[in-house]
């Protein structure tokens, strides 16, 4: 008899994201290696006859008030996993809070995944808090509404969840750091990278057909990411009219959604820079290879972040980088070496670090002609191995 793995998801395709890709992918290679699976996760009704999966996928419906769908999750999670030893949730909060009822009823195995501070971000995006992540870890300071907030009820089951679980796994040391600020022993953690995968082709089109196929003249610096309050894309887009002093032919191009959509055209237009600051939107990872192979140079201003794909798919392509020293972009980035790091909305070290690397063409020809760093993230099936150590010991 196979053994059995029951992956509690947040979301799962056809959703997007990177959470929803990993659990199907993790699912893909479990079945691949003879191990029984079945997922549960949050969606939308009918969102299971959308694509036919060759392991076992139900949902429960997004449509439900947060208390109702995650007591929903929890019944379902209980009847479900009740012939599988070990639940793998993909997160503490919106899928782990159910687990470590299950596991608290039936005593069943607990691997919980870690890849960011939940209630921060939710603090974050509902703006009751300003503060950085770094400061939230000493002492969360944030706008309680009643009782049953919601940044409260993350605060509270993500130190729970992680505490009482067997392990806890994190893609970047600096998230076992922060990890283990919550009062969880460094050796329940394990650092297990997210692993890393590149869109493909037959034959490498060149920069100036890139830019031709995505339609961009210039030079092209581009940034992808959430549009998330700690994402910083608002201060690159007020950089621009300064870095158009440094080269009048610069076009920014940010990849990406979210809340803060808004705001970022509003500044757009305020500054006039609609003919130089470009939107497109959720790129598939085709698309973001056309984009990356188009671009002249990488930003990333983060607040927050565990181990960014982004700046690894940007050296991918030799696309030169310069990232916010903070969490675990000192993981992938050498400063002077393989990129530049600079302190996060710091206006003067970012236009700094532009002009230098714009420059500076033997810097320049560097960073692009530099290997990408030997990371465990980039070999499958030695991750594959150390997850399974942990889920099945």
């Amino acid at each position: 008899m196979a053994a059995k793995i029951f992956i509690a998801a947040d979301i799962f395709p056809p959703d997007i994201g990177g959470p929803a890709t990993y659990s199907a992918s993790l699912a893909r290679a479990l079945l691949v290696r003879g191990y029984e699976v079945r997922v549960l996760c949050y969606g939308k009704n009918g969102q299971q006859k959308i694509q036919k999966w060759p392991f076992r996928v139900n949902f429960v419906s997004k449509r439900w008030p947060m208390p109702v769908r995650y007591f929903f999750y929890f019944i379902k999670l209980l009847f479900l996993s009740r012939s599988f030893p070990v639940i793998y949730a993909q997160g503490p909060v919106t899928a782990g809070l159910s687990a470590w009822l299950v596991k608290k009823i039936t005593g069943k195995r607990l691997v919980v995944k870690v890849v960011g501070d939940y209630a921060w971000e939710q603090a974050r995006m509902l703006k009751k808090s300003e503060q950085g992540i770094d400061d939230w870890q000493v002492k969360p300071k944030y706008h309680a509404v009643h009782f049953f907030d919601k940044v409260g009820l993350h605060l509270w089951a993500e130190r729970k969840v992680t505490h009482e679980a067997d392990k806890v796994v994190v893609p970047s040391h600096y998230l076992k750091k922060i990890v283990t600020g919550w009062g969880v022993g460094s050796e329940k953690i394990e650092v297990i990278y997210n692993t890393v995968s590149f869109a493909t082709t037959d034959r490498e089109p060149t920069k100036v057909e890139a830019k031709q196929k995505i339609g961009v003249s210039g030079d092209m610096i581009f940034s992808a990411g959430r549009f998330t309050p700690w994402k910083g894309f608002d201060f690159l887009i007020r950089l621009v009219p300064e870095l158009l002093k440094i080269n009048p032919n610069f076009k920014f191009i940010i990849a990406g959604e979210g809340i803060e959509l808004e705001n970022y055209q509003k500044i757009i237009r305020e500054l006039g820079l609609l003919e130089k600051v470009f939107l497109p939107g959720i790129l598939d990872k085709k698309q973001m290879g056309d984009y990356f192979r188009a671009a002249d140079i990488f930003l990333l201003n983060s607040g927050y972040e565990g181990l960014a794909h982004a700046v690894l798919e940007a050296m991918k392509y030799h696309v030169p980088v310069i990232v916010s020293d903070m969490g675990g972009n000192s993981e992938i980035v050498d400063n002077e070496i393989n990129g530049l790091l600079v302190t996060y909305n710091d206006k003067e070290e970012w236009l700094g670090a532009i002009a230098k690397l714009w420059r500076d063409k033997n810097l320049y020809q560097s960073f692009a002609a530099t290997k990408m760093p030997d990371l465990p993230c980039f070999n499958y099936d030695e991750i594959m191995v150390a997850l399974l150590k942990v889920l099945m010991p």
